[in-house]
């Protein structure tokens, strides 16, 4: 299954409102998806063919990368939980996601310490 194919499956754009802005991989191609709930999105900026970047994507790169620190650090404590470091049983199926939610709820109880 693809990336877009999961991100129109999972519920996710119920959650988008109109103005929101998404941090996105370059191969993470949405953004029609996007359109339709009046959101946008961001790439990192590439050097593609050239040497270096201009001024203003070096500085819109900086800008991302402030920003998806942020969510590593999330994504790198949610990894920490036990529960969620290993394969859910098909049995817990049906509650997986309520797993990984209370998993994300604690995340974000807990105090954010930096490296």
């Amino acid at each position: 299954m693809s990336d877009v194919v999961i991100f129109e499956k999972c519920g996710i754009l119920q959650h988008i409102e109109p103005g929101d802005l998404l941090l996105l991989d370059k191969d993470f191609t949405v953004q029609d998806q996007l359109l339709s709930r009046q959101a946008t999105s961001k790439l990192p900026v590439f050097l593609g063919k050239r040497d270096s970047l201009t001024k203003e994507g070096e500085m819109s790169t900086r800008r991302v990368a402030k920003a998806r620190i942020h969510v590593e650090r999330f994504n790198e404590r949610l990894k920490k939980f036990r529960l969620l470091k290993k394969v859910i049983p098909l049995s817990l199926c049906s509650v997986a996601s309520q797993m990984v939610y209370v998993g994300c709820c604690l995340v974000n109880f807990q105090p954010s310490y930096r490296t």
